[in-house]
């Protein structure tokens, strides 16, 4: 199971897909009020997310899926390992992870980036379609923006523009952290993955490994910022791919 993060939806995992899929089944979400999916009624926050994720997964008839989440998404699947509904856990720069909530200086970028975004609607399109507009535009998510294809930047700026639930999701969201590492069981694999170059889970702020579970393994990623998919779509697939879930 995929999990995006915040102003994204499970069209970021697109391009890793045919690798993914060449080996497992896949389902990739939209969280409550991203992508297709509406608002939750449970709330915006990534517990509320998680339990929500724990509804799908009774609908579908999975017990515990391997996870893997990017920022909120990440968050969100540790939230689930907490709630015991998966069986393997990766958490790509994960949200909550910081000291007591979110860093000042991230609270400011994304609120800037979101309400930029929207305002500019699709007069960004032509800047993204540019390799020095995406440099300019995405270089506090990425590492080598002029690399992303044209047609990746602008899905997810169309999708950032779109989500309208953000201020409600921000407001849930940034004054909480993730508690309770302990309570995922030692047979979950549990891999979080920074990003040397992240300008968003910045570290020091917000990379605190204290409520992560005593069995988690963290590494670091060189020549990757925020957007793992988009600067490392090799690696992060095949990090993906190599979850497995104990019998």
């Amino acid at each position: 199971m995929l999990l995006h993060g915040t102003n994204s939806s499970r069209a970021i995992w697109s391009p890793l897909l045919p690798q993914l899929a060449a080996t497992r089944d896949v389902v990739a979400v939209d969280l409550p009020g991203h992508g297709a999916s509406p608002p939750g009624a449970g709330g915006w926050a990534p517990p509320e997310f998680a339990a929500a994720v724990s509804a799908l997964l009774d609908e579908l008839g999975l017990e515990r899926p391997a996870v893997a989440g990017h920022s909120v998404g990440g968050w969100t699947a540790l939230e689930l390992g907490v709630r015991r509904r998966a069986g393997a856990v990766l958490a790509l720069v994960p949200a909550g992870l910081w000291r007591a909530r979110s860093p000042l200086l991230t609270d400011v970028g994304l609120t800037v980036d979101w309400t930029l975004g929207r305002l500019a609607g699709p007069l960004a399109e032509p800047v993204l379609r540019r390799p020095r507009g995406r440099a300019l535009a995405l270089s506090k998510i990425s590492a080598e923006p002029r690399a992303i294809p044209a047609q990746v930047a602008v899905a997810a700026a169309r999708q950032g523009g779109a989500t309208a639930g953000f201020p409600q999701h921000f407001r849930a969201t940034r004054r909480l952290r993730f508690r309770g590492g302990a309570a995922i069981p030692a047979t979950v694999p549990v891999r979080v993955v920074w990003a040397a170059q992240d300008r968003i889970a910045l570290a020091g702020r917000s990379r605190h490994p204290d409520e992560l579970p005593a069995h988690a393994t963290v590494e670091t990623w060189d020549r990757c910022g925020h957007m793992t998919m988009w600067d490392q779509p090799q690696r992060t697939a095949a990090a993906a791919a190599a979850l497995t879930v104990p019998a």
